[in-house]
């Protein structure tokens, strides 16, 4: 990795830290979404079926394959007992 990082330009690592950070928050938010539908005794199809979506877009959700709309999150929020929280910090 200290090579890989030697041998970028600075706007290169720049970009590369920022997308590990990117990757960072998705895979925390594609974790909350499995936490809450497991927390409410759901399976992915039972989720799915619970808000009219594919199973599929569960599966990918969780996967962070997919990053949902602030609509769909509400949904899935409904449907899971939660609530949707949004800071900017």
């Amino acid at each position: 990795m200290a090579e890989m990082l030697a041998n970028m330009t600075e706007t290169e690592r720049i970009e590369f830290w920022k997308s590990g950070k990117k990757i960072d928050h998705m895979l925390e938010f594609a974790q909350s979404v499995y936490d809450a539908r497991t927390a409410a005794g759901l399976s992915k199809r039972e989720l799915a079926a619970e808000i009219g979506a594919d199973p599929v877009l569960i599966e990918d959700i969780e996967a962070a394959d997919v990053v949902p709309t602030l609509e769909l999150l509400e949904q899935i929020a409904n449907a899971t007992g939660k609530r949707v929280h949004i800071a900017l910090v």
